[in-house]
């Protein structure tokens, strides 16, 4: 008797095949010597061909993303449009602008001129100042505080006339 490799049956011994699966015992024999005396796949190289191809993808996603970010950070700036010439106005404007102090509005050659003529100038405080463009020059008013010759503080208002170039031309009126 002999047993079948497939589904265990006993079967009588010089049957070839299996009367219960119909195997035949001479090809499953000779199948599954074929088996035995080949040479195994290592499946090490197939791993390592699929690793190979992992590694590969991800330094191909790696170069495509430096090589956008290089791109983006060293491309070279667009540099801004040029700036229309100024107008006779504007430029106008930006003269009168820079006889002023940008601190506190008080026109800075006025201001010297009357610190010049205090008995303290220690004691200026700046109020206010307002200017009329009257083409060939400006009037500047000028309100300010200091100490008089008594030691009070009194407030005072200068008026004069001053050149486009921030020079005073001449004091117009002086007085409270």
């Amino acid at each position: 008797m002999s047993e079948c490799p497939k589904c265990g049956f006993d079967a009588p011994g010089g049957d070839a095949e299996c009367p219960r699966c119909g195997i035949v015992f001479e090809k499953f024999e000779a199948r599954k010597n074929k088996t035995r005396d080949a040479t195994p796949v290592k499946p090490l190289e197939s791993e390592s061909a699929g690793e190979k191809i992992r590694v590969f993808t991800f330094l191909g996603i790696m170069i495509c993303f430096l090589a956008f970010f290089a791109w983006n950070n060293f491309r070279p700036e667009k540099s801004p449009p040029p700036k229309p010439p100024k107008s006779a106005k504007e430029i106008r404007a930006e003269r009168i602008a820079r006889q002023f102090s940008g601190w506190d509005g008080s026109h800075i050659n006025l201001t010297e001129r009357i610190k010049k003529t205090m008995n303290d100038p220690d004691s200026f405080k700046h109020e206010e100042t307002r200017y009329w463009d009257k083409g060939d020059f400006l009037i500047v008013e000028t309100v300010f505080r200091g100490r008089n010759a008594f030691g009070g503080m009194v407030r005072n208002r200068v008026m004069a006339k001053v050149g486009l170039n921030g020079r005073v031309l001449e004091i117009m009126y002086q007085g409270k």
